[in-house]
């Protein structure tokens, strides 16, 4: 996709029309709300620097094999299948997937969303987190604090399917008051790695 150098956002207020604008920022009430439900459990797992070298190397290379990782680490094979399924059972590592490539599938536009519910009730925030889930578009859904309410990322195809996806399902979503978008021009850095430089 190609865009001009000032970033595109997009703002939505209730029964409002999307409206493309090179610059803007829309000065709510500022609310600090923290979801308690939402918090993840912190509990610590002891490392030693073998399994912290293991997972830098797995975030490389995902499909490395035993025989690879142990090569890397100077470990043998059978110990790096054993700190595996440990910290598989531990839920450090939490799963493997293939990457895909979203422009060779022609998905263009890559959106960071905000929004911002009417009210907070529980039937609201529930509802909210059901629908959200049923729409593919939103990749990744996050409850902030500060002055919306939750943290959309989002991909389509391109700005007119954004806009219809936008008006025909985002702001139909029960509660939803509104909708700031900004579309992301230059990808500088993605997918990066956890750092692990502070549990050395």
């Amino acid at each position: 996709m190609c865009v001009g150098a000032l970033p595109a956002t997009i703002g939505v207020p209730p029964g409002g029309a999307v409206a493309f604008l090179a610059a803007g920022l829309v000065h709510d009430k500022k609310r600090f709300r923290l979801d308690q439900r939402d918090r993840s459990d912190m509990t610590m797992i002891n490392l030693d620097p073998f399994d912290l070298a293991l997972l830098a190397a797995l975030q490389t290379d995902g499909r490395s094999t035993h025989q690879q990782l142990a090569e890397r680490i100077h470990l043998s094979p059978s110990q790096i299948g054993r700190r595996l399924a440990r910290l598989e059972a531990d839920g450090v590592i939490t799963g493997y997937r293939v990457v895909l490539s979203p422009p060779s599938l022609g998905l263009g536009v890559l959106v960071f969303t905000s929004v911002k519910l009417a009210h907070h009730g529980d039937t609201i925030v529930e509802r909210f987190r059901e629908d959200i889930l049923l729409l593919e578009e939103v990749q990744e859904c996050y409850s902030v604090a500060g002055e919306a309410d939750y943290l959309l990322r989002i991909m389509v195809p391109d700005l007119p399917t954004l806009a219809e996806f936008t008006m025909k399902k985002l702001m139909r979503v029960p509660g939803v008051e509104s909708v700031r978008s900004n579309i992301v021009l230059t990808a500088l850095k993605r997918d990066g790695p956890l750092p692990l430089s502070h549990l050395r």
